[in-house]
Order: structure tokens, then sequence, then C-alpha cells
């Protein structure tokens, strides 16, 4: 159950980045970046 959610907000972020990729330059994006690893980072503190 943790896993899939792990998956999914990982699909979710990748997703982002390659929209933002698209639209705005690289700063943006390692800021998307930073945040998903951050919120992964969370859940899985919280989980455990």
């Amino acid at each position: 159950m943790a896993s899939l959610l792990l998956f999914r907000l990982i699909l979710l972020c990748t997703r982002l980045s390659h929209f933002i990729k698209t639209k705005s330059p690289f700063v943006i994006e390692a800021l998307m970046v930073t945040l998903c690893f951050s919120a992964i980072i969370s859940k899985y503190m919280l989980l455990t």
C-alpha cells in the first residue's frame, strides 16, 4: 500500500517535471524536484 502511494507520487512528479521542462527554465524544475523528494521523504517518515 505504502509503496503504491510512493510510486504514484513519483509518477506525478515526473509528469510535472516534464510539463515544466517544456514551459519554463531549469530553475523551476529543480525546485519541483526538491519539493517532490521532500514530499516522498516526509511520506516515508510518516509511514514508518
